[in-house]
């Protein structure tokens, strides 16, 4: 009898496929901007109505109204807008989904390089093959940051932390911004 129901629990299991994103990002979000509020920014908004705040810009560089999947660990820390329901550090980000990938050779051709060039101060973007995708490496002093080519950040490293992507197969290097300061 036990048998004969584990066996029926696999078979129910196995059959209710989730894909991959959904199992390692389990809570839907919409990016939402409240950029018009004093100390706000972009946020996330749950399908039932909680207001996150990541603690580390991963959203300014994706348009408001993008439906996400994501994952998180509540932070006990305030922000200065005041509007979130709590702040986070999100482990998983994910577009539920993405457009074709673009080869980015011109900084001003994509909405969300500008803005990340804006945000975070790069002296340099280096673009890398990595898996037959383009990826993106804002350098800067204090933090690196890894994009892949919809603009959502891969990771970030500072000297004690590097990004797993740098041991791995990057290939064609190109730099495509050097800032003049």
């Amino acid at each position: 009898m036990r048998i004969s129901l584990a066996i029926i629990l696999l078979v129910v299991i196995s059959a209710c496929k989730v894909s991959e994103s959904r199992m390692f990002c389990p809570i839907g979000a919409t990016v939402v901007d409240h950029s018009d509020l004093d100390g706000c920014g972009k946020m996330l908004k749950t399908s039932d109505g909680i207001l996150l705040l990541p603690n580390d810009g991963q959203l300014e560089t994706m348009a408001a109204k993008t439906k996400v999947v994501i994952r998180y660990d509540t932070l006990d820390m305030m922000s200065t807008c005041m509007r979130e329901n709590m702040v986070v550090q999100l482990s998983c980000l994910q577009p539920l989904s993405s457009p074709p990938c673009v080869v980015i050779s011109d900084v001003e051709s994509a909405p969300w390089m500008k803005a990340a060039i804006a945000t975070f101060h790069p002296s340099m973007v280096v673009r890398y093959s990595y898996r037959s995708q383009p990826v993106y490496h804002l350098f800067n002093r204090m933090l690196d940051r890894w994009y892949d080519c919809h603009g959502r950040q891969l990771c970030r490293e500072n000297s004690s932390q590097p990004c797993i992507l740098e041991a791995a197969g990057l290939e064609n290097k190109v730099e495509i911004y050097v800032a003049h300061r």
